[in-house]
């Protein structure tokens, strides 16, 4: 009987994910006055910006050099304006993930607010990297699933 590793190459992916992740809110939301400016379409601006240039030259080059992964051959395959578009994509789809997890944070913070009977002005749950990478992982998974199943379902169709 073979036994199933923990740690698989999917799974390590993730792992970096997250570390990439929680680095960069540390550095972009506390190493910079982002983090403690009132505007937070510039926190999410340039926070999704960072994470997605980061995404797109460094994070997924090693990844598909250095595992085998679903997306290696869909990227090898593809054309010069198809990894422009990808790249591109990768750039909104960070946007979008740190779009979602503010209001993410907002809901959990005023359900705590309520539940706890705490003052409107306190933040029980407030960023930090740990919490941050994981549900950034989460997110950034849930929307590399739907995007496989939609691309799974147009082959399919053709």
């Amino acid at each position: 009987m073979k036994r199933k590793k923990f740690l698989t190459e999917n799974r390590l992916a993730l792992l970096i994910r997250w570390w990439v992740a929680g680095a960069m809110y540390f550095f972009v939301g506390w190493g910079t006055g982002l983090g403690n400016q009132s505007s937070v379409i510039d926190f999410i601006f340039f926070l999704g910006l960072s994470l997605g240039v980061m995404n797109m030259l460094i994070v997924n080059p090693i990844l598909r050099r250095t595992f085998n992964l679903d997306s290696n051959r869909y990227y090898l395959d593809s054309t010069v304006g198809q990894k422009v578009r990808m790249r591109l994509s990768e750039i909104f789809k960070s946007m979008l993930i740190v779009f979602i997890m503010v209001y993410i944070y907002a809901m959990i913070n005023s359900l705590l607010i309520q539940l706890l009977s705490l003052s409107e002005q306190s933040i029980p749950l407030p960023g930090e990297p740990i919490t941050f990478g994981i549900m950034y992982t989460v997110l950034y998974w849930l929307i590399e699933q739907v995007i496989k199943r939609l691309k799974d379902k147009t082959i399919k169709e053709q």
